[in-house]
């Protein structure tokens, strides 16, 4: 009896040293080039440390998620963990490379209640998510992360007020904050945090039927929020019939399992430059199911920012026939693919009730009879009220895409609407622009019928912003921010300016803020697979080989290259189509002299046009000069303030 009880006592000693063994309580994965280390710890609670090159980058990022009623469990609770490395090569149906590579390591841990937690490490990113196991209905009360910082350290975002409960369109400025001070308020993504020995940039992918992230602070920690799940909607406003919600539940989602939660990413960076290529949010975004071969991004003749604005023509310009008429002969005569008809060709809560100015199938037969598409606006509420019923009539019209504005909300009912429009778009194959929007989070690697999103403060801030409007300070900011989650329609493209002294907000005939260089610039700069013409035809009509540049810059790219930049100051890129290249630089109010190296290019004799500011363009902001010449040494170019250039090099 006594040698039994031996015998087991030793086997219960062997089964908790294989438990041991199996499951440890701390995990340590690296990146393939070994400079980034993620070291993982698992007991109550679930954290990371990153390491970079052996010096500690965050100090803590704690992570949970919370099923209502439940009690979370997380050491005690491990069943299975699973190591491994992927490398591969994608190609996406168009962007900013032709070949993005997906190389990490990784790391999944399986739990004993219904969920999974897994981790991959790249080089110079870190990605982490959870997922949803059980196979039946499931309540989230919280999902997030906790980042502990140092006091004080800097924090670059667009902060909403709380008071906004999570209603906006992603349009404000770019402010950096000490993150003690951003407390109850919201601050959106991407963000970038000033962390010892690098920068740190926080995103968001995947997000479906899921809410949007944000961050508060707790005096140096950075706490993760939730717009809640909303239980009743009302339409708030009589115009553009916004929705907001009037009561919420006390969870953030529910659905039914097993699903996949959003990606949470950092990237790490020793120079702000290295922020300008960054393409996690498309890497770790559902990929696109079905054909969408028939997707053609272009340009688009916007009528709205101008108000319509066109003179010496025998007709009163204004959404109807005429205007629009005119609008399709000055696409067609530059080779811009598409126009936009926006607020107001129909009734704002009918799309069926056509303005009786405008002979809408007149003007999409003579788009299409000169080769030029185009794009119907709708509120967000309108189309969603009848979906199918307005795709079907706008696909029988010809039109190609329609804008959709004015959703101001990410909670998860939200997120599902862009989903179900993308779908339903893709289904008629209708190309889809959204405003008044979230950010993207890669919903257009799964339906890249969606062009394009706003969430930016753009050019339309110059028509009715007291509060500095589209201003360069702000256009240094957004390529190391804005654009790292994806595709941005900024509507680039103003012809007529005014300095920083003289400019003001004119909503009727709106004036751009710094000069023709900056925002010939901004075509290469922010990419936009639907990239706007901004301003009236008559003052691109007035400059016609800038016109005739602007329209022939590509909007999809081959190969991107990051050449300088710091963030706030100034940016420069350099974007390759086929055998050209094209390198833009912009700065904010500060004028900048720069000398630009452009070692990277390995052709031996190098044919340049350099588009740059005019000694004058600080007070005019048309004056501009260019030179051609051949490449033999690292080129000077001046900005003027709230300047740019464009570079073309022929190979």
């Amino acid at each position: 009896m006594k040698l039994n009880k031996r015998i087991a006592f030793v086997f219960f000693v062997i089964f908790l040293f294989i438990q041991t063994i199996a499951f440890p309580n701390s995990f340590t994965v690296s990146s393939p080039n070994q400079s980034l280390k993620v070291e993982l710890k698992l007991d109550d609670a679930l954290s990371y440390k990153v390491l970079a090159d052996g010096q500690v980058v965050l100090s803590k990022v704690l992570l949970y998620l919370d099923f209502i009623d439940e009690s979370a469990c997380y050491g005690g609770c491990l069943t299975r963990q699973d190591k491994f490395s992927v490398e591969k090569v994608i190609q996406p149906l168009f962007g900013i490379n032709d070949n993005i590579k997906d190389h990490f390591n990784g790391l999944r841990l399986t739990f004993g209640d219904g969920k999974s937690f897994e981790i991959r490490v790249y080089n110079g990113s870190v990605a982490h998510r959870f997922n949803v196991e059980r196979e039946s209905s499931y309540i989230l009360y919280n999902e997030g992360m906790n980042i502990f910082l140092e006091e004080n350290v800097p924090v670059i975002s667009d902060v909403v007020k709380s008071s906004n409960n999570f209603n906006h369109p992603y349009e404000g400025d770019y402010v950096s904050h000490p993150v003690n001070d951003i407390g109850s308020n919201h601050a959106t993504l991407p963000m970038i945090i000033e962390t010892p020995h690098l920068k740190t940039a926080v995103m968001e992918a995947g997000l479906e039927a899921f809410p949007a992230l944000y961050f508060t602070s707790q005096r140096a920690v950075l706490t993760s929020v939730h717009p809640p799940y909303p239980l009743e909607e009302k339409v708030a406003d009589n115009k553009f019939f916004l929705k907001k919600v009037t009561k919420s539940a006390e969870y953030i989602a529910k659905g039914t399992g097993p699903k996949s939660l959003p990606w949470r990413i950092l990237s790490f960076v020793r120079e702000d430059k290295d922020l300008l290529n960054n393409e996690m949010v498309f890497l770790l975004a559902p990929e696109a199911e079905g054909d969408f071969s028939w997707v053609k991004p272009g340009k688009v003749a916007w009528d709205w920012y101008n108000d319509n604005n066109l003179w010496n023509v025998p007709f009163k310009s204004g959404v109807n026939t005429e205007t629009y008429l005119y609008y399709i002969d000055f696409a067609a005569k530059y080779g811009i693919e598409y126009i936009n008809i926006d607020e107001g060709w129909s009734d704002n809560r009918n799309l069926l009730d056509i303005n009786d100015e405008i002979d809408l199938p007149r003007v999409i037969n003579y788009a299409k009879k000169k080769n030029v598409g185009v794009f119907l606006w709708t509120t967000s509420t309108t189309l969603l009220d009848s979906i199918d019923t307005y795709l079907n009539k706008i696909k029988e019209w010809g039109a190609n895409g329609i804008k959709v504005d004015f959703f101001q909300r990410d909670d998860q009912i939200m997120i599902e609407n862009y989903e179900t429009i993308a779908r339903k778009a893709a289904e008629r194959k209708l190309l889809v622009n959204f405003h008044g929007a979230t950010k993207p989070t890669g919903l257009s690697r799964k339906y890249p019928n969606v062009l394009n999103y706003e969430a930016v403060k753009g050019l339309e801030y110059n028509k009715f912003d007291d509060g500095g409007g589209a201003s360069p300070d702000q256009v240094a900011f957004i390529p190391f921010i804005r654009a790292l989650a994806g595709p941005m329609d900024y509507t680039p493209g103003g012809m007529q300016y005014l300095n920083r002294d003289d400019w003001r907000p004119i909503f009727n005939r709106p004036f751009t803020q710094g000069t023709r260089m900056q925002q010939l610039a901004l075509y290469v700069l922010f990419y936009a697979p639907l990239q706007m013409l901004a301003d009236s035809p008559m003052l691109y009509e007035q400059d016609p080989k800038i016109t005739g540049l602007i329209s022939s810059i590509p909007v999809n790219w081959d190969e991107t290259v990051p050449i300088a930049g710091i963030i706030g100051a100034y940016a420069i890129i350099a974007r390759r189509k086929g055998n050209r290249w094209y390198v833009a630089g912009v700065n904010s109010w500060q004028p900048k002299d720069i000398k630009l190296d452009l070692n990277f290019i390995l052709a031996k004799k190098i044919k340049y046009t350099l588009w740059s500011d005019g000694a004058n363009a600080d007070q005019i902001g048309e004056d501009y000069r260019v030179q051609k010449g051949s490449l033999k040494e690292p080129l000077q170019v001046s900005m003027a303030s709230g300047g740019g250039f464009l570079l073309m090099l022929e190979l």
